[in-house]
Parts: C-alpha cells; structure tokens; sequence
C-alpha cells in the first residue's frame, strides 16, 4: 500500500482508490448514462497518468492501471441504487467524505490527486461530444466539473 495513506482508515484508503471512478461515474452519468466512449476513456487517462503525473502519484496510478477500470466501476454501480438522482446522491455523498479524508494527508498529495480527480472530470465530460469526442461538455456535465462536493484540501 502507499505510504502516503497511512493516516487513513481501511475504508478512506478503499474510497480513495473508488475516488477516480467515482468521479467517472458521476461525470459520465450526468446526462442519466454512461457511454462506452466514456468508460473506456477512464482506462485510457488512468494508464496516461500512470506517467505523467507528478511523482507522489505515478504509483497510484499503476496500482489502478493493473485494474480492469470497467469492472471496478461497474462494481461500484451494482452496489448503487438505479435511479440516478439516488446514484447521484450516494456518489456525491461519499465524494465529500473522501474530501474530508483528504485532511488526514500530507498537504501536498492531497492537493496533487484533488486535482488530478478534478481533470478525470474535465477528461470523461469531453470523451463523447465534439470533434473525435473533444470539446463538447453537457450542461449537466458541466455543472458538476467543479467536483464542488469534495472539499479543496
């Protein structure tokens, strides 16, 4: 496990690695479905920060690029309820708790995966509009890209 969780309890440390899906599910389901285009976009940015984020958060992303992104998202969603306003509220809820665990990090990588959950957002809202599925945001993806619910660490 990443040193750097080691404040956290077992469960923040599970939630912290749902964090990315989550965010991709929220995103992508804004609009009441997730395309395919936008679930495989989050294996395609998870493997990309694999190398190109900062140091602290190159590990965790290759412990995430030996998942299978659509399988752990889907697991996510089997245990949510259907209807996405009740999806919608569970995944903002447990957002903002993992805001609050974020607290219990050093600043530093608490801000680096905040706003690397922040261009997952920006990332899954382009992969099904616009031009080769870049430059068009939903309004009810675009509402939400602020990721407002997750308290800026």
């Amino acid at each position: 496990m990443l040193y750097q969780l080691r404040n956290l309890k077992d469960s923040e440390k599970q939630e912290f690695f749902k964090g990315p899906y989550m965010v991709a599910l929220l995103i992508g389901g804004a609009d009441g479905e997730l395309s395919n285009k936008e679930i495989d976009r989050v294996s395609e940015v998870i493997h990309v920060k694999t190398y190109s984020e900062k140091n602290d958060l190159e590990d965790f992303y290759k412990i995430l690029d030996a998942q299978e992104a659509a399988d752990e998202m889907n697991s996510i969603l089997n245990a949510m309820p259907v209807a996405w306003e009740e999806r919608h509220a569970e995944l903002t809820n447990r957002l903002s708790a993992l805001g609050a665990a974020l607290k219990k990090l050093d600043k530093a990588y608490a801000v680096q995966y905040y706003n690397s959950l922040k261009d997952i957002a920006v990332q899954i809202a382009n992969a099904s509009g616009g031009v080769f599925g870049v430059g068009q945001i939903n309004e009810s993806e675009h509402e939400m890209l602020t990721l407002s619910m997750i308290e800026k660490p």
